[in-house]
């Protein structure tokens, strides 16, 4: 799942992979299903392992070490196929599908919002209080010149009027490829948007939650304190991902749930206890961390230890067993 919100971009995913084999399946839990392409510009995969590994390293060969995302965009457009068809040539393998959603900033600053969806995320929470509610917010500067600057141009703002945030340019795009067809298909997902991929790869694209975005873009914090503004941001955004599973049925979503989150300085993975509720309880199941030598691992309540594999390491194509994510 990918959250396009002002100016900070959220790529959900599990550590499920699903291998098939003649007789059946297997499944491991130890994948870590992002990529990060450069400090500005990340990426999450779903599909055929082997096929998104080979596409995602071919497009990381042919960037800059500080591509923005229009700069990686301009790749995946001109040289998808060419990298897909490498691929088929290389392991004689047509089948299966891609799935990916990308998102990063550019180095310009202006970033387009529809003025209503802002106006109805600023005040999200306030209508989820009901009437007579109070509530204080942090509001970037940034937000209020854009609004006045729109109000002052246009005199009023009807619902589909867009006004322009001088914040760093940010966007989110969602791509589907048919192996077997090589056919490539791009989406841009707006701000205040979110894209979920379902099992088959089909792709759903729905508004966020006013309440959500109130939350996360506007409520009051203490910038002093950053990590715990990121902690508060991901507990909430797990709620929903956990609340959009339920929705959506999704048999196939196991192992952990690591959101990445892409900032204009670097992607960030939140890292701490890992839990889950039983019987209304939260129960401590272990911990995930991070150091120079063994990348993200993690350590569980019963002692066993265990190292996340990475789609950039997944380098024997012509070797690799037939996969699903």
């Amino acid at each position: 799942m990918g959250v396009h919100l002002l100016d900070k971009l959220y790529l959900i995913s599990d550590t499920r992979e699903t291998i098939s084999y003649e007789n059946g399946q297997k499944y491991k839990d130890d994948l870590i299903k992002a990529f990060v392409f450069s400090s500005k510009c990340s990426a999450v995969a779903a599909g055929k392992t082997s096929a998104a590994s080979f596409l995602l390293n071919g497009i990381l060969a042919r960037i800059s070490d500080s591509a923005s995302i229009d700069e990686v965009m301009s790749i995946f457009s001109k040289d998808t196929k060419t990298i897909i068809s490498e691929f088929v040539n290389l392991t004689l393998n047509h089948s299966g599908e891609i799935a990916l959603i990308v998102a990063g900033f550019n180095d310009y600053k202006g970033k387009e919002v529809v003025a209503s969806r802002l106006g109805e995320a600023m005040s999200g929470q306030l209508v989820a209080d009901g009437n007579g509610s109070f509530r204080k917010q942090s509001i970037n500067n940034l937000v209020v010149e854009g609004l006045s600057e729109a109000l002052f141009l246009k005199g009023s703002l009807a619902g589909d009027d867009v006004c322009k945030i001088q914040t760093l340019n940010s966007k989110m795009f969602s791509i589907k490829i048919d192996i077997r067809t090589n056919n490539v298909d791009i989406e841009e997902i707006g701000c205040y948007n979110f894209v979920i991929f379902h099992p088959d790869q089909e792709r759903e694209v729905i508004q966020f939650p006013d309440s959500s975005i109130s939350f996360l873009d506007f409520r009051e914090r203490d910038d002093s304190f950053a990590d715990i503004s990121i902690y508060e941001d991901t507990e909430h955004l797990l709620s929903f991902f956990n609340k959009e599973l339920i929705r959506c049925g999704f048999a196939t979503v196991g192992g952990h749930v690591f959101p990445l989150l892409q900032t204009v300085v670097g992607a960030v993975f939140p890292t701490g206890d890992i839990s889950t509720v039983r019987r209304s309880k939260l129960v401590k199941l272990g911990s995930f961390y991070v150091d120079s030598v063994r990348g993200i691992s993690y350590k569980f309540e019963n002692g066993e230890n265990g190292v996340y594999r990475h789609l950039n390491m997944v380098k024997n194509y012509e070797r690799y067993i037939d996969s699903i994510i």
